[in-house]
């Protein structure tokens, strides 16, 4: 529980500003050429007596509260939202060896200490956590996956949208 704990006070803290920079960044294009995105216009909300995140806030309250009810417990949570994310993470982690060797000689190349053993070490260990997910429960876990690859298209026509 106090593992539990910890990792969800990080993620309250976290969460909804990478929800808000993702929608500040996305939030400036507009649809058919004439008008902003309301979505991304009240995800990228900041409040202006605090300058929180409010908007994001909000929204990540929102479907905490709606993914609890829906599952019906914190390990089927677990399973539909988490190991997707996890994916993400690790495919984040992996970009870091293409990327030193793109920049292999610029001279603001981040030195990562034991790397590339910590990397490494990072990716095997995640990885054999997502196996042991699809081992124990697969159902929800590729539900999970499911889920979440379908903000794939919204994804491609945002990127589509901002290359125009």
């Amino acid at each position: 529980m106090i593992s539990i704990f910890g990792a969800l006070g990080g993620l309250v803290m976290t969460w909804p500003r990478l929800i808000f920079t993702a929608a500040s960044r996305y939030k400036g294009l507009t649809g058919e050429g004439h008008k902003v995105y309301p979505a991304l216009q009240a995800l990228s909300s900041v409040s202006p007596s605090t300058t929180v995140p409010v908007g994001a806030i909000l929204y990540t309250a929102v479907t905490s509260c709606a993914a609890l009810l829906f599952f019906g417990s914190f390990s089927r949570i677990v399973n539909f939202m988490v190991v997707p994310l996890q994916a993400m993470n690790i495919l984040m982690v992996a970009a870091i060896f293409p990327l030193r060797r793109r920049a292999a000689t610029a001279e603001s190349v981040y030195r990562t200490p034991g790397y590339p053993i910590v990397p490494l070490v990072y990716i095997v260990v995640m990885t054999l956590f997502l196996i042991s997910a699809i081992i124990y429960r697969p159902a929800d876990t590729f539900i999970g996956i499911a889920i979440t690859s379908t903000g794939i298209p919204l994804f491609r026509w945002i990127g589509r949208k901002e290359l125009a």
